[in-house]
C-alpha cells in the first residue's frame, strides 16, 4: 500500500467496545492521509464474521475489553490471517504486560495519548507485511517449481532439521512420508526409514545403517548409493550450504 498518497484507502478492523475511542482514532488516521473504510468489533463472533468476505490491511486493538480479551483478539486474528499486522491502542500500560502482549503478536502498542506515533507504526507494519507477503509468494513459486523435478531435495538447517522438501523427497522415502515435516531431524528421519524397512540391510544391521546416514550426512563429501529393500537404488548428494545447512539430492537410479 503506497501511504505516500493522501487519498490512501485503508481497511481497518477495530477491536474495540467504545464507538467514541474509534471515532477519535478514524480522525487521526484521516488527518493522517488515510480514507480509512472499518468495522468495529467487540465480540469473538463479529470478529470471525469480519473475515467472511473482507481484507483487512491492519487491526487496531484495544486492551481492556468486557466481551472480548486482548489475548482471544490476537488468536483469532492470526488464526484468521498469520501476516496481518495488530497494533494495540490503549491507555496507560505496565512494562512487563507490554513485553507480554509483543510475545502473543501484537507488533506495536500505541498509548492513545500518542496517536501521532500511530501512523509511522502503521506504515511499517504495512510495509513489513507486504515483504513478508511477497517472501511467502516467492517460497511458494519456489516450491511448486521444485515440485516439478524429478529428483527428491531436502534442506536441512544448521542444526540438522528440515526446513523444506519436495514432494518427491517424500514419495522416494513413502513409508515415512507423514513423518517427513519441517523441524523433523535428520537423525529421526533416517531413524524412522530404517525401522521401516525402508532400506535394504536394515533387518541386520539397523544402528551400523544409521551410523552410516549419519556420517554421510555430517561430513558430506561425495555421492553414494544405498540400496532399498524393494531392490531399488538411490544415490544421495548431499553438500553443506554457506550458511551452515546441508542440501539433500535423493536420485533414484534402480
Amino acid at each position: 500500500m503506497n501511504t505516500d498518497n493522501s487519498s490512501t484507502s485503508l481497511n481497518v478492523l477495530f477491536i474495540d467496545d467504545s464507538a467514541n475511542d474509534v471515532v477519535l482514532i478514524l480522525r487521526h488516521l484521516s488527518s493522517s492521509g488515510w480514507n480509512p473504510h472499518h468495522l468495529r468489533v467487540e465480540t469473538v463472533q463479529a470478529l470471525d464474521a469480519a473475515f467472511a468476505d473482507q481484507r483487512w490491511d491492519i487491526v487496531l486493538s484495544d486492551y481492556s475489553m468486557p466481551k472480548l480479551s486482548v489475548e482471544q483478539a490476537l488468536q483469532r486474528v492470526r488464526l484468521h490471517d498469520s501476516n496481518l499486522p495488530v497494533i494495540v491502542v490503549t491507555g496507560a500500560m505496565q512494562e512487563d504486560e507490554l513485553i507480554r502482549l509483543i510475545k502473543l503478536g501484537a507488533r506495536d502498542i500505541i498509548l492513545k495519548d500518542s496517536l501521532s506515533r500511530l501512523k509511522p507504526a502503521i506504515e511499517r507494519e504495512l510495509g513489513e507485511a507486504r515483504q513478508r507477503q511477497e517472501q511467502a509468494d516467492a517460497e511458494s513459486r519456489f516450491l511448486n517449481a521444485l515440485d516439478h523435478i524429478s529428483q527428491g531435495i531436502a534442506l536441512y538447517d544448521p542444526n540438522d532439521r528440515l526446513v523444506l522438501c519436495n514432494e518427491r523427497y517424500r514419495e522416494i522415502l513413502h513409508p515415512i512420508r507423514n513423518s517427513i515435516v519441517p523441524g523433523i531431524t535428520f537423525e529421526e528421519l533416517v531413524d524412522e526409514a530404517v525401522k521401516a524397512g525402508h532400506f535394504a540391510g536394515a533387518e541386520s544391521n539397523p544402528e551400523d545403517l544409521v551410523e552410516h546416514h549419519l556420517t554421510r550426512h555430517r561430513n558430506p563429501e561425495q555421492s553414494f548409493e544405498q540400496q532399498l529393500a524393494n531392490d531399488g537404488w538411490l544415490r544421495i548428494e548431499e553438500d553443506r550450504i554457506a550458511e551452515g545447512g546441508v542440501i539433500s539430492i535423493l536420485t533414484d537410479v534402480t
